[in-house]
């Protein structure tokens, strides 16, 4: 998996991204645009799409720890 931080985060990482937060649970997350910066909206929509995903996953694991 290749992201070479000049693009927006493509969607193998982001399925890693998920897969990070189902084994670690949640952790600090850090957009990182190092070559061809965009506008802010661009970095705004990356990091609510983070957050957007997080959200979903911890409710997940959430729910079903809630359970054991």
């Amino acid at each position: 998996m290749i992201d070479d931080h000049a693009c927006p985060v493509s969607s193998p990482v982001w399925q890693g991204y998920q897969q990070a937060l189902q084994r670690f649970g949640a952790v600090p997350t850090l957009i990182e645009w190092d070559n061809n910066l965009p506008n802010w909206s661009t970095l705004i929509d990356e990091a609510n799409k983070a957050r957007t995903i997080a959200n979903a996953v911890l409710a997940e694991k959430e729910y079903s720890l809630s359970y054991f």
